[in-house]
């Protein structure tokens, strides 16, 4: 239950004709197309890897602190190397970012499958690997999220990230992990040969756009530029109260989100008494309605407003963790994480249009890098609040997010509504 997820792309009803046609209004275009299916391909191994890489620690080790070592290690760089990927990302060509990222992660995958055949593969090299794919895929999403509005007309961003946050959700929860999995299950290195190889697939349609993508910005490549053009990313989201406030509370949400989700699989053993299979069913039902939010949020929005949308999405959130709070029942569970995965992917189309809408085309990798650092940075402190308040009771963390997503909203409504929006945007 967090507002913030890391990839993109929708495999929603595609139709391949002169050009790409999503929705009413102007079409997308063919490069958003060969964009769109890059990040397909680059999404389903992303959830390959989500599978893979902790099975292939278990092999290498039973101590639970070390295996998680793993999932540290990759997701590491979200945090360490965030600021640094968006200062690159608006230096250099996207494109070829995209290209080159893709490509590396395509020889970081090949090189684990090779290791793992041949029976060469340890703990560390496992640890310096999954980094650097963690380094590669930084580069690639904030490039991606740069690169859209360079390849959409502005009135049809939402219609696009639509398609693109919802892909993420049935790649990376629906298609990849299943299929890692499966892999596996026959061979070490078999998922991560098809890693390597839909990465390749994603750079040659990277490659296939034509252009060129370079932010129009006058690069100063003296001594500590790199360090002041970060503060000046900082600072311009600093000074934007719609977008500040819309990124602390996908921060706040994460933390809180993370904490509810950290401790679920207690609850769904001891108060719901589900088995294995009925709680894979449950978390399955939060992709499920992320995929619907993700794939409507352009049409929602125009019936009732970004900023009504965006408050009503933090309402309902609410709304979902008090259900869960106060039921032992699966079904109405089960339906809370539906409602939370669709009200998460209607805000998460509306938040990342906005931001690329009104961010300079210079700023745009440093100030979504920003956002994302405060997103994936709440993440490990909200499974450390998870813990303490499961020890308490583990109902605990959902009262939390019931109380908090209420004054959340409540703060937020001051800042963010449909005025203040169109303000912003006539600006």
């Amino acid at each position: 239950m967090s507002l913030h997820r890391r990839s993109r792309l929708h495999l929603g009803h595609v139709r391949w004709h002169h050009r790409w046609h999503l929705g009413r209004g102007e079409p997308l275009g063919r490069d958003f197309g060969k964009a769109w299916a890059a990040g397909v391909s680059s999404n389903i191994a992303d959830g390959i890897t989500f599978a893979a890489l902790p099975l292939l620690s278990a092999g290498l080790t039973r101590e639970p602190a070390l295996i998680a070592l793993v999932a540290l290690v990759h997701s590491l760089p979200w945090l360490g190397f965030e600021l640094i990927a968006g200062e690159i990302v608006d230096r250099v060509d996207r494109r070829r970012l995209m290209l080159f990222g893709n490509l590396a992660r395509a020889i970081i995958a090949a090189t684990i499958a090779v290791l793992a055949a041949a029976g060469e593969m340890t703990l560390g090299l496992l640890y310096v690997l999954a980094f650097g794919l963690g380094v590669a895929e930084t580069l690639v999403d904030t490039s991606w999220e740069a690169i859209i509005p360079r390849l959409v007309p502005r009135d049809r961003l939402e219609s696009a990230n639509g398609r693109t946050q919802a892909a993420e959700w049935v790649a990376n929860d629906f298609i990849g992990p299943p299929v890692g999995g499966a892999l596996f299950a026959g061979a070490a290195a078999a998922p991560f040969f098809l890693d390597a190889g839909a990465f390749v697939l994603a750079a040659l349609l990277v490659a296939w756009i034509p252009g060129t993508f370079r932010a129009d910005r006058e690069v100063d490549h003296s001594r500590g530029a790199a360090r002041r053009d970060i503060i000046e990313g900082i600072s311009w989201l600093w000074h934007q109260p719609v977008l500040r406030t819309l990124s602390a509370a996908a921060g706040w949400s994460n933390l809180v989100g993370t904490a509810m989700l950290s401790v679920f699989v207690l609850f769904a053993q001891d108060i719901l008494e589900l088995s294995d299979w009925g709680f894979g069913a449950v978390l399955a039902a939060t992709g499920v309605g992320g995929i619907l939010g993700a794939a409507t949020a352009h049409i929602v929005e125009r019936r009732i407003g970004p900023g009504t949308l965006l408050l009503s999405s933090v309402g309902g959130m609410a709304l979902a963790a008090l259900a869960v709070a106060t039921t032992s029942n699966p079904v109405v569970v089960g339906a809370a994480f539906a409602l939370d995965g669709f009200l998460i992917g209607m805000w998460n189309v509306v938040v990342v249009s906005l931001r690329q809408a009104m961010t300079p085309d210079e700023m745009r990798g440093r100030v979504a890098s920003v956002a994302r650092t405060v997103a994936f940075g709440a993440i490990p402190i909200g499974a450390a609040v998870g813990g303490v308040l499961a020890e308490i009771s583990l109902r605990a963390p959902y009262w939390l997010g019931a109380g908090t997503y209420v004054v959340a909203a409540v703060l937020m409504s001051r800042t963010v509504n449909n005025r203040t929006i169109a303000q912003m945007k006539s600006a």
